[in-house]
């Protein structure tokens, strides 16, 4: 959203943002205005969380999209309040709707989430002028539940090329955690269970048994699985060799990724996976799971890997392999480099422009 609106703002759109605010102390009804890039004002709302967190409430939103001058809403994910709200009064005020479906809801099935979507889903789903898919995968599974093809439009999330182009050496990152002599296995990801970090860890025992001097380094947040994490490390006496850095800024993450000499993604599931993208905009050879928009961004053994989900022999296999190669990981890494121009921002803003004015002219 924010590289989207940054982009648009460039192009002479005006642009409004409404978010979430998890962190706020307020009460519902009070609404932060902040001014970023330009002109652009974010509403930052605060938020409501319903017990176990299935579902977020923002109350405010409602009336803030009521009274606000919009030729156009674009909502961001399934399964939650705002997009809701947004199909709610987009069909009051005859606005149109765009919808960007970032990723299929995890535990789809169940029973709660059957719920929503026979209540409140489905109204959403109905009432949304055009959908965008991230990958053709997140397109699929939503035509598997009934959204009909001709609504969607496939349109991948992007990068700033113009950030990769003077990256740091890494060698600070090395000396920060005293991996000078180290090979660097590279994960970034919310330390929850659906990133599949396990299986990179579990993989660490079969490669150190060619390469004795490599670490694994996991960049991020805590979210309910870090615990869970540092106790298999134990468990397979890999805890020494596994670094985990916590939540990177911009600048960190870019020391890592050129500190790396391999980026893995050994995700259950991804809509997208933004880190694909980084790694190769980084120019580092990345190895992932078919997941997501994986298949589609990487050609396997061209400009990345791909493995099975949750096969740690394979990615050991893989890892092995691209760290005893040089010349095989530098032929990945400027492949990759090409690829990836194909995914940077002004394209992809671009073609959502494009949309935003098909479904405007016509919207009835």
């Amino acid at each position: 959203m924010y590289n989207l609106t940054k982009e648009l703002c460039k192009r002479g759109v005006d642009v409004k943002v409404f978010a979430g605010d998890i962190t706020s102390t307020k009460a519902p009804w009070k609404t932060h205005i902040e001014k970023v890039f330009g002109d652009v004002s974010v509403f930052r709302i605060p938020v409501i969380n319903i017990p176990g967190r299935v579902y977020s409430l923002t109350p405010s939103l409602t009336t803030l999209l009521l009274r606000e001058e919009a030729g156009l809403f674009h909502a961001h994910g399934y399964q939650f309040f705002p997009s809701d709200i947004a199909a709610v009064v987009s069909k009051l005020r005859h606005i149109p709707l765009i919808l960007t479906l970032h990723g299929f809801p995890r535990g789809f099935y169940d029973f709660v989430h059957r719920l929503y979507r026979w209540s409140i889903g489905n109204y959403t789903l109905r009432n949304v002028t055009k959908f965008i898919a991230v990958s053709n995968q997140v397109a699929r599974d939503f035509a598997a539940i009934g959204v009909p093809k001709n609504r969607i439009k496939v349109i991948p999330n992007g990068i700033n090329l113009d950030d990769y182009t003077n990256m740091p050496g890494g060698k600070k990152f090395r000396e920060r955690y005293g991996l000078e002599d180290k090979k660097i296995i590279l994960a970034i990801g919310r330390l929850e269970k659906i990133k599949g970090f396990e299986y990179l860890i579990m993989a660490l025992p079969k490669i150190s048994e060619q390469i004795s001097n490599v670490k694994i380094v996991i960049a991020g947040p805590e979210f309910n699985y870090g615990n869970e994490l540092r106790r298999l490390s134990k468990e397979i006496s890999v805890k020494k060799d596994v670094i985990f850095s916590g939540l990177m800024d911009k600048d960190d993450k870019k020391e890592a990724l050129a500190a790396a000499d391999v980026i893995v993604v050994p995700s259950i599931y991804e809509g997208f996976g933004i880190v694909l993208l980084e790694a190769m905009a980084a120019g580092k050879p990345v190895i992932a799971t078919k997941t997501g928009a994986a298949p589609e961004i990487i050609e396997d053994g061209m400009t990345g890997l791909l493995v099975e989900i949750g096969n740690s022999e394979q990615l050991a296999s893989l890892i092995t392999k691209v760290l005893k190669n040089n010349r095989f990981a530098k032929e990945l890494s400027a492949n990759a480099k090409i690829k990836v121009e194909k995914y940077d921002w002004k394209r992809i803003t671009s073609e959502v422009l494009r949309l935003y004015e098909e479904v405007m002219k016509d919207f009835k």
